[in-house]
C-alpha cells in the first residue's frame, strides 16, 4: 500500500528501495525501544503473550514486515515489469 502512495512522488518512485530501508530503521529503532523498556521479556506461557510482550511474537512481527517491505520493493524492480509486460503480449 505504501507504494501504491508514494508512485505519485518522483523521489520515492525513482528509489523505492528507500521504503525497505525506511522499514528496516523504524523496526531496528522499536525492538531497542522494547528491549529497553522492558518490553521483550518472557515470563511465562500464559502471560505476555501480545505484541510487544512476547519476545518471539516481536521479533516475528518485525521480521515479517521486514520480508514484506522487501518483497514489495523486489516486485517492483523495472526490470521485472519489464519481463512481466513481454509475457503478457
Amino acid at each position: 500500500m505504501a507504494y501504491d502512495y508514494i508512485s505519485a512522488n518522483v523521489f520515492f518512485k525513482n528509489n523505492s528501495w528507500l521504503i525497505a530501508v525506511i522499514s528496516i530503521v523504524l523496526s531496528f529503532t522499536a525492538l531497542c525501544f522494547f528491549g529497553i523498556n522492558g518490553q521483550l521479556q518472557n515470563v511465562t506461557a500464559k502471560q505476555n503473550y501480545y505484541v510487544p510482550g512476547n519476545a518471539n511474537m516481536t521479533y516475528t512481527f518485525f521480521i515479517t514486515f521486514i520480508l514484506a517491505s522487501l518483497f514489495s520493493w523486489y516486485t517492483r524492480l523495472p526490470q521485472l515489469s519489464k519481463n512481466k509486460n513481454e509475457e503478457c503480449k
